[in-house]
Order: C-alpha cells, then structure tokens, then sequence
C-alpha cells in the first residue's frame, strides 16, 4: 500500500516527500522498524517518541508521521498531524482495510464491572447462537485464537491487527451472522479504541469512580457501547 492511502482520511497539517512511497508497516516502537515501515511518534507522558526518530530512520523507515516539527533528511516523506497517537489509529485501519466496519461492535469502559461485564455479554452472545470475540483485561479472543492480555486495550495498532488478520477473518461481517467483539477499553484507553477505526454509538458505562471521572468527562472524551442486530447461526 502506498502512503497516500495509508493516510486517507487523516487531517494533516503539514506534509512534504513523496506520497507514493510503498508502505510495507506501521511502528510506533523504534526498536521494531523494518526498512519500508511508517514511524509514528508523538510526545507520551514519560517519553516523546520524536527522540527515538533518528534510530527509526537507521533501520529503514520510509515514512514519518509526528506531531512535532523534526528534521527530515533528503526527500523523506512525513506529515504532521495534531494527534499522531489517532493519526495512527486511523493510518492503521487504513492499512488493514478497516476490519471493524464490517464487524458489530461493543465497547465498554468505566471504572468497576468491565471485565465482569465484557465477559458476561460475550457468555450471552455465544450462547444466542452469535460468533463473538473478546478483547478485555485477562485475554483476547479473536477467532479460534486465545491470546494472553498485554494490557486491557490493545493500542489502536495491535487492535486493527488482530481483526484484520487471520484470526480475524474467521469472524463473519455483522450482517452475516453477527460478529460482536466485546472490547473493554480502560478509561485512559479509549483514544486507541475509539480512534482505531472502531465507531461506537450508545453510551455504556457500567460504573465510574472520582479516578477516572476527570479524565472521562474533564476531557470531553465520550465512551460508547454500539451493537446492531445480532442473528442467529
């Protein structure tokens, strides 16, 4: 895939290079770039991953996207972006032919009860006869892969990766039968979900607590649960 449509849809706000470039990845870890690869940074809590440019570019990255202003050698193709954290979920679906369109979609997110609910609803939905997978705190399930959880969401990256691959493609579109991956975003989480090409629409926040209500609702950030209709086998 070429750069262009790697970043389709995704608001730049300043570009330069060569947009033809074939893509053959997407990192956010400079110590996992591949020569042709697409290096997003942006500035993190503990670290900004515009210091870690230099080593992407040493081992073959053919793309950047940042947020910063950062010296790009010869004709490198880069952009910038406000977010490059949601440039990179929605370069991500992009990449992997935006999977979650297809599928149904629950996202539940809260202080208390995610792991309970999540699990719970998934319970329900393959007892209703619906091909359902899980993406919570203590495991991912997609498809006929069972996956130890690295943290209760999965960066928009990861995610977008597991729907779109194999795993993935063992799950029917919601109108073939009802794919409904119960995801449990945490509340600090909801960017790389909710921007990953995942689209939501009815609110379902099982339970919030004075830790998370600021982050929620001082930022403007809105969680949602969304499904349509689910049929049997």
């Amino acid at each position: 895939m070429i750069l262009s449509e790697v970043f389709r849809d995704i608001p730049l706000l300043e570009r330069g290079g060569d947009f033809t470039v074939p893509i053959r990845g997407l990192r956010y870890r400079s110590s996992e770039v591949e020569p042709g690869d697409l290096f997003c940074a942006w500035q993190g809590v503990r670290s900004d991953g515009h210091e870690y440019i230099p080593d992407a570019l040493r081992r073959g990255a053919a793309a950047l996207l940042m947020e910063k202003n950062f010296p790009v050698p010869g004709q490198l193709a880069w952009a910038r972006v406000d977010c490059a954290r949601r440039g990179l979920a929605l370069a991500a679906a992009n990449f992997y032919g935006r999977p979650a369109q297809a599928l149904d979609m629950i996202g539940i997110t809260g202080t208390n009860g995610k792991t309970s609910t999540a699990m719970l609803i998934h319970y329900l939905l393959e007892r209703a006869g619906v091909v359902a997978g899980l993406l919570g705190t203590i495991e991912y399930r997609v498809g006929s892969e069972r996956m130890e959880a690295a943290r209760t969401t999965p960066e928009s990256l990861e995610l977008q990766q597991m729907l779109g691959g194999d795993a993935g493609q063992e799950m029917p579109g919601g109108g073939d039968g009802g794919f409904f991956p119960c995801a449990e975003p945490g509340a600090s989480g909801g960017d790389s979900f909710q921007g990953g090409g995942v689209h939501q629409s009815d609110s379902g926040p099982p339970g919030f607590s004075w830790q998370h209500g600021e982050l929620l609702f001082g930022q403007g950030k809105t969680f949602c649960l969304a499904w349509k209709r689910a049929r049997r086998r």
